[in-house]
């Protein structure tokens, strides 16, 4: 009776699922899915591992059981569904490159500014009053092409154009020779008002330019301001304002600081000849224009302590036993390393064990990781240049045994090292462990275990690919520059090169078997001595912003002058009861101290004088 009833009610389950409408059936699987996640979170490590093994018993048990077509319909499904999978991916990727595609390319026909093609509004009929203030050339026109802002304005009743219309005298033309050759360092030298911020440059071979610090609004009697403007232009490079620290010049394009006299001069007389706001300026001859003044070059060492905490989380966490660091891309990249891609992997991972002999591996970053394929593929290119045409065969693959071309003196990373090898691969066997007879040939554990005996790091070759294997402070390093997914497995075209860190030697012999499979192939493993030939004179590594040391006595001749827009990044902020009264209307702020705008006339004079500058820097 009992199992009876215990049917029905699962019939009556059944049948309700199968009449219920799509936003239900949806809701429904939200809301188990939202359950079972309440439960996982609260299983602990021994529940979630029995978890885990009961699935993939009940899944065994089932695949055990089905029969053919059972399990051809399963793999049919299993296929459907990978292939709407990558057809969504491809749908996104070209919705993606659509996007990134765009740019404003379509231009307001009233205050011609430039704008997204969704931004632009087409055949918009202008009032009858706006056709009274429109040139002749607008006017006779049916329809425009316009801008929201300007499309507002000429569709209401209003007799006035657009602020911004170009006929306001808001077109500024054509910007002439002699300012949009300027570099920035320059316009700040021709600038009359200038802006202080601190610009820093974010980690990464590209990585992006960004400033750092306060940005305030505060009242500031502007009269005082703009009679202290200067008149005699150009200021000298000690005045500029702008302060370039950094480790190596070749870690900046200087070009984008460079100082021409020529230049400058010429720029300067077409303002005075053409510009009202410069007319009261006087030519200063004999200003002082040193580019040594604008760039420093401040060399540090990497700093290597045991509080390792800010660096490790670079790497992401594998498993239980081992961490991976990704770069961010993989040797194959033809984008980033030309017709040499894909054949550097031994080079690359040379490279990498010269890195680790400078700088711990555990303190690695991926714009490290980065760097170090560079250099790679530059000793690649270096190698094949110097081998002759029998020593390096049609695959252009290297090994090992092609570095004595390089071996006595190795330029990497600004500094020469000397490697030592042997001439034949030190270790050799089968990747199968059960071929190896232990004289002629030797398991991987074994050899890996008799490399890091007696050295630090070595390249594994198996399968046509080069990989580096690397012990420091009791820690094994695996790296890989192929394309490898999250977890370090070979994946596609889509992934990254990486760097494991494993804490035991079975945890690294684990993954270089993934890396290199199993069967029976042949492999060899060559150490690599590294000796310190050359004083380590200037590190390309892009630490981290929290790290950047900024040091403002070299910067105590720069001029404290202060716009209304911005204040000192260092400036000592008062207390809010010094500048604001208390009051019990909580929607009201009132002042202690006197209006921002102290003189109207002299703000708008101090505009036009910022305006110089900002126009030249949007035109450029």
């Amino acid at each position: 009776m009992k199992r009876k009833r215990k049917r029905a009610r699962l019939d009556k389950r059944r049948e309700k699922r199968r009449n219920e409408s799509s936003a239900a059936n949806e809701a429904r699987l939200t809301k188990d899915r939202e359950a079972a996640a309440r439960r996982r979170a609260l299983e602990s490590q021994q529940e979630h591992d029995a978890r885990i093994v009961q699935a993939g018993a009940l899944i065994s048990q089932y695949r055990a059981n089905e029969t053919q077509e059972q399990r051809a319909a399963r793999l049919q499904v299993v296929r459907e569904t990978m292939r709407l999978h990558r057809q969504s991916l491809a749908i996104d990727k070209q919705a993606f490159d659509e996007a990134i595609n765009e740019y404003p390319n379509q231009v307001c026909e009233v205050c011609r500014k430039c704008c997204m093609e969704k931004q632009i509004s087409r055949n918009v009929y202008p009032s009858i009053n706006a056709r009274g203030y429109l040139p002749a050339c607008l006017a006779q026109k049916d329809s425009l092409k316009l801008c929201s802002r300007c499309k507002t304005h000429l569709s209401s009743n209003k007799n006035n154009p657009p602020s911004k219309a170009y006929w306001n005298k808001m077109d500024p033309g054509t910007i002439p020779d002699e300012l949009s050759d300027l570099t920035d360092v320059e316009k700040r030298l021709l600038a009359r008002v200038i802006v202080y911020v601190k610009i820093i440059r974010y980690e990464g071979r590209w990585g992006q330019y960004g400033f750092k610090g306060q940005a305030i609004l505060f009242a500031q009697d502007l009269h005082e301001v703009t009679e202290k403007l200067p008149n005699m232009l150009p200021r000298s490079t000690q005045d500029c304002g702008m302060v370039v620290i950094t480790e190596n010049l070749e870690n900046i394009t200087t070009r984008e600081f460079e100082v021409n006299r020529d230049r400058v001069y010429r720029a300067l007389r077409w303002l005075i000849a053409n510009n009202p706001l410069y007319q009261d300026v006087m030519i200063d001859e004999e200003a002082c224009l040193e580019q040594d003044d604008v760039i420093r070059v401040e060399q540090r060492l990497p700093e290597q302590t045991e509080n390792n905490q800010v660096r490790r989380v670079c790497y992401e966490e594998a498993n239980n036993v081992s961490r991976i660091l990704h770069g961010s891309w993989h040797q194959g990249y033809v984008s980033i390393f030309g017709r040499s891609s894909g054949k550097q992997c031994c080079a690359m991972a040379l490279a990498n064990i010269l890195r680790a002999h400078i700088l711990d591996p555990h303190l690695w970053s991926r714009s490290i990781l980065d760097y170090n394929m560079l250099d790679g593929d530059h000793i690649y290119n270096k190698i094949v240049s110097l081998l002759t045409v029998a020593e390096l065969d049609d695959s252009e693959y290297l090994e090992v045994a092609n570095f004595h071309v390089i071996r006595d003196e190795l330029m990497a990373f600004n500094t020469a090292f000397k490697i030592t090898h042997e001439a034949n691969p030190s270790w050799c066997g089968s990747l199968q462990d059960k071929m190896n007879d232990g004289i002629q040939g030797k398991t991987l554990a074994i050899a890996l275990d008799a490399l890091f005996t007696d050295h630090r790091g070595g390249i594994l070759i198996a399968n046509s690919s080069a990989y580096g294997v690397l012990n420091y402070n009791n820690k094994y390093y695996f790296t890989n520059s192929h394309s490898c997914g999250k977890k370090g497995a070979a994946a596609g075209n889509e992934g990254k090169a990486c760097v494991i860190e494993c804490d035991t030697f079975a945890e690294l012999h684990r993954v270089c078997k993934r890396a290199t499979g199993s069967g029976n192939k042949q492999y060899s493993l060559d150490y690599i001595d590294v000796e310190l030939i050359g004083q380590l004179a200037q590190q390309d590594i892009n630490n981290p912003l929290e790290n950047l040391a900024f040091n403002y006595e070299n910067v105590t001749n720069i001029p404290q002058i202060h716009t209304s827009c911005m204040m000192p990044i260092d400036y000592a902020q008062p207390a809010e009861e010094d500048v604001l009264e208390v009051s019990d209307n909580i929607n009201e702020i009132r002042r202690k101290t006197r209006d921002n705008l102290v003189n109207v006339s002299h703000e708008a004079k101090h505009e036009e004088f910022a305006w110089s500058l900002f126009h030249m820097e949007l035109m450029d």
